[in-house]
């Protein structure tokens, strides 16, 4: 009897710790005009437990890519349904913090002299 207590304790300890600990989520979207991009990694004390890339972009079946269009209807779908289980995101999301947002925009011609000639012809119409 005294085992499968202990036992029993050990189990319950290691809930509360697990579910007490920080863990880590990192989720990045890379869009390029070549890909699109998702990686996934989730760490919890200082061990990555997920890593996971995803390419987002595939070739349908006329050989066109699917890129960044049908990616954004895909989303918008997902909005329409967000109602339907918003009381459940909502439980979940009262204990995350987000203590970082990184956005990062890449544009430009490849050159600078030309990028800046190109962004005063816009703008002097």
């Amino acid at each position: 009897m005294p085992v499968i207590f202990m036992i029993l304790c050990f189990i319950l300890i290691l809930i509360v710790v697990i579910f007490i600990s920080k863990w880590k989520i990192n989720i990045q979207i890379v869009y390029r005009p070549s890909y699109l991009m998702l990686t996934i990694q989730v760490n919890w004390l200082f061990i990555r437990m997920v890593n996971k890339s995803i390419r987002l972009d595939h070739m349908q079946e006329d050989g066109q890519k699917d890129t960044f269009h049908t990616f954004f209807s895909q989303l918008q779908e997902l909005y329409k349904m967000l109602p339907r289980i918003n009381a459940l995101v909502t439980t979940a999301l009262q204990h995350i913090v987000i203590r970082n947002w990184k956005w990062y925009t890449e544009g430009g011609i490849g050159d600078a002299a030309l990028t800046g000639m190109t962004a005063g012809g816009g703008m002097g119409g």
